[in-house]
């Protein structure tokens, strides 16, 4: 495969570059798994969950923790398989064998504003249809530098 086409799957179908995303690096996943192991060893933290009415629910919390990790990150990107397979983007967007969403001549279309940052990846989006996908990368390394 050209290494154009490699690069293009560092970008998600909604415009998200993954190699800086939270869930792709592990940032997500690794506190969880932390603060689950410290929960385990401190028990007493539960006192601070019970009996304060609407404030906390320990097992609600504890759920959400086990959840992130073992979900809270990506293995490699969406367009290689990972990532949330329930993605009405990344549904469509392989259902009409498209790269992006702004391929697609409805973009933006009702798939979007139902997540959070839905705006920001339209505009993402916007960038690099308009400047191109090697030039959109190549600004994405230099704001990481």
């Amino acid at each position: 495969m050209r290494y154009e086409e490699e690069r293009k799957k560092a970008i998600s179908y909604c415009g998200v570059y993954c190699p800086k995303c939270d869930w792709l690096a592990g940032n997500i996943k690794e506190p969880a798994d932390k603060l689950l192991a410290i929960l385990k060893v401190r028990p007493e933290l539960r006192m601070w969950c019970k009996g304060e009415k609407d404030k906390y629910d320990y097992k609600n919390f504890v759920g959400v923790l086990e959840y992130l990790s073992k979900t809270g990150f990506c293995r490699f990107t969406c367009k290689e398989g990972s990532g949330y397979g329930g993605c009405p983007v990344r549904k469509c967007c392989e259902e009409k064998g498209l790269s992006f969403c702004f391929e697609c001549k409805e973009f933006p279309c009702k798939k979007w504003g139902k997540w959070p940052f839905d705006q920001e990846k339209i505009e993402n989006l916007r960038k690099i249809k308009g400047m191109g996908v090697e030039a959109w990368i190549k600004k994405q390394w230099e704001e990481a530098l």
